[in-house]
Order: C-alpha cells, then sequence, then structure tokens
C-alpha cells in the first residue's frame, strides 16, 4: 500500500518535472503557497447556452464564474501569478477595487483578485459575486435547495459536484437559445428538472466511496429505465478473483428503453423504425425485437472489477461560501465502494432519505 507521504512525494515528483523550465518546485513554491481547498462556481451562463453555435471564445460581461484556491502565502501566491503572467504573456489592462477588494483585469477580460484568503481568477462578475457572497451576500450554505441535496450525502467529502439544472434551462429558455430538439430532450426528463443534483466522493480506510444525489421522472421512458437499472443483478456469482466486475439486469429491456429514447429524441416516424429494424435483420439476421428487446427480456449481465486500497480518511471541506445562483442538483442514490470489490450503496428514491 502507498502511504499519503509516498502520494505527496510522487505527485512532487510529477510537479517538480513541470515547473522545472519555470525555475520552480513544489517543495519551495507550490507547497508553503497553496492550501488544501478549491471551488469552482458558474451562473447566468447567457448566451453561451445556445446549443447550435460554439462558445465564443471570451465569456459574456455578465457570466458569473471562477475558481477559488485557499493559499497559505499571499506573497508566494502573488510571486506564482506573476510567474503565470510572464509564461503566458498575459496582458494586463488594468486594476480596479470592488467593496474594498482589489482585482486585476486582463486583456482576456479574465479578473484575478484575493478574498478572505482565497485566490479568485475568473471573469469580472464572478470575481464581483465571491466579494458580494463573502460580504454577507446570499450563499449556497443558506440554500434549503443546496442542504437538501447534499444533506443526503456523506458528510467528510473529497469533493462536491453541485447543479442547478433547472436555473441552467431557465436561463437557456429566456435567452432563446433551445433548439426544438433540446425541448423534446428537456421533455424526457420531466420533474426531475425542478430538483438539485449533487455528486460526492470520500476516502474511509477501505478506499474511495463515490455516491450521487440525483433526481429521477416520476413518469415516463427515463422513469422506467431507471427503475430497470435498479433492480438486482448477479454480480456476486462471478469468480471470486475478477479484477473488473459490474452488473446490469434485464438486458433486453434496457436495450429497448434506450433504443426508445434514442428514437424519441430523433423523433423517429412508423417508417424509419421499420427501415431500421430490417437493416438490423439484414445486417445480423436477427431481429432487434424477438431476439434482442425479447429474448433478452429479464436477463441479467455481469461484468467485473476490483481495485484500490488504503486511503486515509480527509476532514471535512471548509470552501468558502459560493454565490446561491450556482449550479444545483438531486435524488437517487447510488454509491460504490473501489476496494476489491463494488457494492450497490443505499438508494432512495426522490424527495426521500
Amino acid at each position: 500500500d502507498v502511504t499519503a507521504d509516498e502520494a505527496t512525494d510522487r505527485v512532487a515528483e510529477v510537479v517538480d518535472r513541470v515547473l522545472e523550465d519555470v525555475g520552480l518546485t513544489f517543495e519551495e513554491d507550490i507547497d508553503p503557497t497553496i492550501g488544501n481547498q478549491a471551488a469552482v462556481f458558474a451562473s447566468d451562463f447567457g448566451a453561451t447556452l445556445d446549443s447550435t453555435t460554439p462558445l465564443p471564445d471570451q465569456p459574456p460581461e455578465a457570466m458569473e464564474a471562477a475558481l477559488l484556491v485557499a493559499i497559505k502565502d499571499r506573497d508566494k501566491a502573488e510571486e506564482l501569478i506573476d510567474v503565470a503572467d510572464e509564461q503566458t504573456d498575459a496582458e494586463i489592462t488594468g486594476v480596479e477595487t470592488y467593496e474594498g477588494f482589489e482585482y486585476t483585469i486582463y486583456e482576456d477580460e479574465s479578473a484575478v483578485g484575493f478574498v478572505e484568503g482565497f485566490a479568485v481568477v475568473g471573469t469580472e462578475a464572478g470575481f464581483k459575486a465571491v466579494v458580494d457572497t463573502a460580504n454577507d451576500g446570499d450563499s449556497l450554505g443558506s440554500s434549503d435547495a443546496y442542504g437538501d441535496v447534499t444533506g443526503r450525502l456523506h458528510d467528510d467529502n473529497l469533493g462536491i459536484l453541485y447543479l442547478n439544472f433547472a436555473s441552467i434551462v431557465q436561463e437557456a429558455r429566456e435567452s432563446g437559445s433551445l433548439t426544438e430538439q433540446d425541448e423534446n430532450s428537456l421533455e424526457m426528463l420531466g420533474d426531475s428538472l425542478e430538483k438539485p443534483y449533487a455528486i460526492a466522493a470520500h476516502a474511509d480506510s477501505e478506499g474511495i466511496v463515490v455516491e450521487s444525489a440525483i433526481p429521477i421522472p416520476s413518469e415516463g421512458t427515463v422513469s422506467e429505465l431507471f427503475d430497470v437499472l435498479t433492480r438486482e443483478t448477479n454480480v456476486e456469482d462471478l469468480p471470486g478473483d475478477s479484477w473488473i466486475a459490474l452488473g446490469a439486469p434485464e438486458v433486453g429491456r434496457v436495450a429497448e428503453l434506450f433504443f426508445e429514447i434514442g428514437t424519441q429524441l430523433e423523433e423517429f416516424t412508423d417508417e424509419d423504425m421499420a427501415e431500421l429494424e430490417a437493416q438490423f435483420e439484414a445486417q445480423t439476421g436477427l431481429s432487434l425485437r424477438a431476439h434482442v428487446f425479447d429474448g433478452l427480456n429479464g436477463r441479467p449481465w455481469p461484468y467485473r472489477i476490483s481495485t484500490l486500497r488504503g486511503t486515509r480518511r480527509v476532514s471535512p471541506s471548509s470552501i468558502p461560501r459560493l454565490p446561491t445562483r450556482c449550479t444545483s442538483w438531486g435524488t437517487e442514490r447510488a454509491s460504490w465502494r473501489v476496494s476489491g470489490r463494488m457494492r450497490p450503496g443505499p438508494r432512495s428514491r426522490a424527495g426521500t432519505r
């Protein structure tokens, strides 16, 4: 087993090779400067949500997005930023102050500054959102939606991904950037769009546990697919020396539901369906429905895995409060422990513990 110190040494070796050309080292420049917390958020996407055109080279001015990294030594952090500016030929266009916090503006309209022990890199609007939140503004910690979904997860997390899908969809609709096909896709997800989502990972003495809180539609094809996927598999019957082991229940029904979802998204007609089934039979000599959907219906499909051990416990995150408007998501829960075996964790339907 690799100890935490040994793992740190290996990471340091990799970082040193990357920083060699700029005369920096992990031990002297990175470790004394960078803390053990980081966070990223985004909101007010605006025009960037248009699925029919490429994202712009530069974010819209109104977009709130930023990366926050905890720092131990501000002077050293400023030196690292200077080195980064020199290596990337970054051009500074000005220095501004917002609510007592100074920040630097670059030619690409990004902003860099420091807020309460964190280096903040993002859009100017994103930097200001961090300042507002630090100054007793609305934060995720005060959000009922965030509390509800993350309350379903483990407390001691290595990290959490939180998505407020409802806000993303609302902004996209208000901007007029959703196509008819986009709306068809969203319609299939039904009322699951109204709840927040979260994914988290934590460590214990046996390994890493990943769990999620994801809402499931109350009806429709996607709801049925989730219902089938939560049924029992026979992974435990696979050989004990398995290196990889996963399982899928009722393969035929799962394949049929994925097929139905695909055809609904593409708006297949009866003629399109008949042609597709004829092509499948011509290529394979099998009937898509009789041999695949019906023939495999009710049959579980096992496959296997095993891996990492020896991860130490990690203390809870203390990332500063992020703006409430960040991205949210929430509710069918499943976890997998990677430690020589894979096992499904407790599951609960949307809105329950």
